[in-house]
């Protein structure tokens, strides 16, 4: 058995752990960062294949915490780029922005179904219940019902695997927000660039991908910090302290602190002594979203404007597509480009190549008659496979990840932070100002980060 002891172990390496592990080194305290894989960033990185590049997923860095993007700025330099690019959402042939305004409904839905829609909305804004119980009440409250099942039930229920009186209302976090006077006021009178400001379609992006971002982290620390390969097998403790983090079975960290990053039901299946059987039993609800990214190399310079554009219909196996050169123009070679195609779905370990290989096939041929590009155009088709890439946020999930975190919250000597671990939808920005109140809290005596 390998050991060695350090003041806080940090359990895995995507975008909340790096944080966590740079903010700990510019603070001087001894960190070690164990990931599972051989690579950095969790499902937020960006690979390369022939001379394209493109990121798992399509991440942006939101201007929403001036320490996270001041940070990032003074990083990369010139290499952090303001990007404004609109989002659209497909629906019956035809693109409508996303998240949803009022003037281009009234040009895509026509005028008869606007006016029918109009009326929904404001009558629901008069006589609106403030206290929906699912994501189906809250769309239907707040927008009523032809708009929300024309553009946000089916999408969500494609992409949470659920049905929408399942979900629960916090998986609608900024969709919801574009439909209002303030919105049909910026778009009829200062233009569609403004609007799209004002419902966050301007973002940062580093010139080579989102993956920059925590190449950046990576870099300013030791090499030495960071142990790979070496997936967390084995957690012991003792009267609610952490002794030991044992890693690929061979692996011994003794630490003073934990900073988990790995899913909750993955921390607590690795301790031991197991968690009571209440806990272990609640874990079987906790579920998360895997998804399959078919990323389709094009002999052909540009497809679209689009930053992002949504799929509701369940005719569609994808829920989103993004052109990665519309974030920079440097993720393509000049004169072609490349779209990524994403799937959710359930327990892909389990997915056969062949299975894989049929889906890209309908996939393909579904943008081919959507008119994206023909055949002939498809250079290559690059698949990313990734594991829980998010949690499911049923009606049920805060019942059940209370009783682990009710647990988890005895360990003396455990911080739990990251969207699988947390068991919440968030973003870069998030994880990076969780970094921060985490390492300020081993340092109580300094300076904050």
């Amino acid at each position: 058995m390998e050991e060695r002891s350090t003041d806080v172990a940090i359990l895995g390496g995507g975008p909340a752990g790096l944080g966590v592990h740079y903010y700990a080194h510019q603070k001087g305290v001894d960190s070690l960062l164990i990931e599972a894989t051989g690579q950095l960033g969790g499902n937020c990185r960006t690979e390369s294949f022939d001379d394209f590049r493109c990121d798992t997923g399509a991440h942006r860095l939101h201007d929403k915490d001036g320490k996270t993007t001041g940070l990032f700025k003074e990083l990369l330099g010139p290499d952090l780029q303001s990007v404004s690019a609109p989002s659209q959402i497909y629906v019956d042939g035809t693109f409508t922005d996303f998240p949803l305004s009022p003037l281009n409904l009234w040009k895509t839905m026509g005028t008869l179904s606007f006016f029918r829609a109009c009326f929904q909305v404001l009558k629901n804004s008069l006589w609106r219940n403030s206290d929906a119980g699912d994501f189906e009440s809250l769309a239907v409250g707040h927008y009523g019902r032809i708009v929300a099942e024309r553009f946000l039930i089916n999408y969500s229920e494609k992409l949470w695997g659920d049905s929408a009186h399942n979900l629960s209302v916090e998986i609608a976090g900024s969709r919801l927000k574009g439909l209002d006077l303030k919105t049909f006021i910026l778009e009829a009178l200062q233009g569609k660039k403004k609007k799209v400001e004002h419902l966050d379609g301007t973002f940062y992006y580093p010139r080579h991908g989102i993956g920059m971002l925590f190449d950046a982290l990576v870099e300013a620390v030791p090499t030495s910090s960071l142990l790979l390969e070496s997936p967390v097998t084995e957690i012991q403790h003792e009267d609610f302290v952490i002794t030991e983090v044992i890693s690929d079975g061979r692996c011994v960290t003794r630490p003073e602190w934990v900073v988990s990053t790995l899913p909750m039901t993955t921390l607590l299946r690795c301790l031991q002594p197991a968690p009571p059987a209440v806990v272990m039993e609640a874990l079987k609800r906790i579920r998360f979203r895997d998804v399959l990214v078919f990323v389709f190399a094009l002999s052909k310079p540009s497809v679209n404007d689009n930053a992002s554009m949504y799929f509701p219909d369940k005719k569609f196996r994808f829920t989103r597509i993004y052109e990665p050169r519309n974030r920079s123009k440097a993720m393509a070679p000049d004169g072609q480009t490349s779209l990524a195609v994403e799937v959710p779905c359930q327990n892909l370990k389990d997915w056969s190549n062949e299975a894989v290989r049929d889906v890209r096939v309908e996939v393909q041929g579904q943008l081919v008659d959507i008119g994206f590009f023909v055949e002939s155009e498809v250079l290559t088709c690059h698949v990313m496979r990734l594991r829980n890439a998010y949690p499911i946020l049923d009606n049920q999930y805060k019942e059940y990840t209370e009783r682990a975190f009710e647990y988890v919250r005895q360990f003396r000597n455990l911080h739990v932070t990251g969207r699988n671990g947390l068991v919440e939808y968030s973003h870069i920005h998030d994880h990076m100002k969780n970094a921060r109140k985490l390492v300020d809290g081993f340092v109580p005596s300094s300076v904050p980060c």
